[in-house]
């Protein structure tokens, strides 16, 4: 079964008295890009939680939104430097002695000199943080998962039935390739008599027909598609990230079907490849977002 790389979570969890939201979102993306929105509070934990994530996700964008709910919760206390207040103090004392005069200052006349109260942002344990935060996304990602599961049995669904109309068309080129060089010779034959107002000669007319068949077989490619059908179908029965081995072999498939396209000179061939190309893009555009 493969998976798709889009999918959506959110969880919940509690940080003391404090909630956090957490919230998943993920798109394609050729390889595993993690984004992390957190709070100031919570930028330490970057580094944990994305080695997390990397180890449940092998590939896509995600984008993960930290939300810290401190509703009813001080967002800063204030805080008074005492050590830089006695330091002050005894400047103005040093300085009251030099001068031969005191400063008498009230409270508020210290409480406005430059450094002695402050703001102090509550802060939370980061080992705590980042334990609560595991246990928020393995909700989150079970979600997402999920999402991305059922997307991905639908995708499957789509591919294998176009892939059963690649091979059908396969079979059908096998068939107007052997045709193909027969209607060359009997065309060839009729207007070459006509030119020469007469019947051609069977060895002249024979090595035509040979050198037509070499120029326009198509053998090689229809067995090697054959066998690229056969690994794509195997892989999306893996239970394992496929995405980038179905892109592959989508870009040979194309390469293929691109060589007969070029070698051929018979309509119904023509007609053929224009429909494998139009099944293959859409089998390409499912790929693209296969984990």
């Amino acid at each position: 079964m493969i998976l798709s790389m889009t999918g959506f979570g959110a969880a919940k969890v509690l940080l003391g008295a404090e909630e956090l939201s957490v919230e998943l979102r993920s798109v394609n993306h050729k390889y595993c890009d993690i984004r992390l929105r957190l709070p100031k509070e919570l930028a330490s934990c970057e580094a944990a939680l994305t080695r997390f994530l990397k180890g449940k996700l092998s590939r896509g964008a995600i984008e993960v939104f930290v939300k810290y709910n401190r509703e009813g919760a001080a967002l800063a206390s204030p805080r008074a430097d005492f050590v830089l207040l006695q330091s002050y103090r005894k400047l103005f004392e040093e300085m009251g002695r030099e001068v031969g005069a005191t400063l008498g200052l009230s409270l508020k006349d210290w409480l406005l000199l430059p450094g002695v109260l402050k703001l102090e942002e509550a802060s939370c344990n980061p080992e705590e943080a980042v334990l609560a935060l595991q246990g928020a996304l393995e909700e989150a990602l079970g979600q997402l998962l999920e999402m991305r599961r059922a997307e991905g049995e639908a995708m499957g669904v789509d591919i294998r039935q176009r892939l059963a109309s690649l091979r059908g068309h396969v079979q059908r080129l096998k068939v107007l390739a052997v045709s193909a060089v027969e209607e060359f010779r009997s065309r060839l034959e009729v207007r070459l008599s006509e030119l020469l107002a007469g019947p051609m000669e069977p060895q002249r007319l024979m090595q035509e027909v040979v050198i037509f068949a070499e120029r326009t077989d198509i053998a090689e490619e229809l067995t090697r598609l054959e066998a690229h059908a056969m690994q794509l179908e195997t892989l999306l029965g893996l239970g394992e990230p496929v995405g980038r081995r179905l892109d592959f072999l989508m870009q040979e498939m194309g390469r293929e079907v691109n060589t007969i396209g070029s070698k051929s000179q018979h309509s119904e061939i023509s007609v053929l490849v224009i429909e494998m190309k139009a099944e293959m893009e859409r089998i390409r555009e499912q790929v693209q977002n296969v984990e």
